[in-house]
């Protein structure tokens, strides 16, 4: 997770095979397929961006944006 002002989706260039972690406030390690992980924060106000960094991964689309008010 990424705390930031710029949008999920244009936090790397396009197409690339990793985001760059600049700003990252936490992460889960890679997890085998059908195990769960649990991640507790505390955030400040602000928008932040949630990546999966596996390469390929966050250039076929898995972000999204949200907001902590």
């Amino acid at each position: 997770m990424l705390r930031t002002v710029k949008a999920a989706g244009s936090v790397s260039a396009p197409r690339a095979a990793e985001a760059p972690e600049t700003g990252a406030v936490g992460e889960i390690g890679e997890i085998k397929p059908g195990a769960v992980k649990r991640l507790a924060l505390s955030l400040k106000k602000g928008h932040y961006s949630l990546i999966c960094n596996l390469p390929r991964h966050y250039s076929s689309g898995q972000f999204v944006d949200f907001y902590v008010r």
